[in-house]
């Protein structure tokens, strides 16, 4: 088997190992009356290089992490991850009002429900 084609002409190059993998974090959504809470493993992450943002009824998550232990080298370089993860977003959600915050690796995004999708009590009125 030859191996004469190596370089970007073949239309296949090896990427550099700078390049960071690209990963789909895990992630669990919970529902209460008020809002929608997503969490969102990104291990290796800081608070700076999560970026959370809405379009078009998309909510992406995307976040860059160094998970190598230590000092990289040339034996063991620096080891970069970027996760990526999008979330459809209902008509009955408040995009406006969407927070998040991140504590030891696991992003939690707040997705409050519109007020006319929430639950309420409708009053029954006597007509005696």
């Amino acid at each position: 088997m030859s191996n004469e084609c190596v370089t970007s002409s073949c239309g296949i190059e090896a990427a550099p190992r700078s390049e960071a993998v690209v990963l789909e974090p895990s992630a669990d959504i919970f529902e209460t009356a008020e809002a929608y809470q997503l969490t969102v493993d990104v291990p290796g992450a800081t608070a700076e290089a999560v970026t959370a943002q809405v379009e078009n009824g998309l909510l992406r998550v995307t976040a860059e992490a160094n998970l190598s232990e230590g000092r990289p080298t040339l034996e063991r370089p620096a080891e970069r991850v970027r996760y990526e993860r999008r979330f459809r977003l209902g008509k009955g959600v408040d995009d406006a009002g969407i927070a998040a915050s991140l504590n030891d690796g696991v992003l939690t995004l707040r997705v409050p429900k519109a007020e006319n999708s929430k639950p309420r009590r409708i009053e029954v009125i006597s007509q005696n």
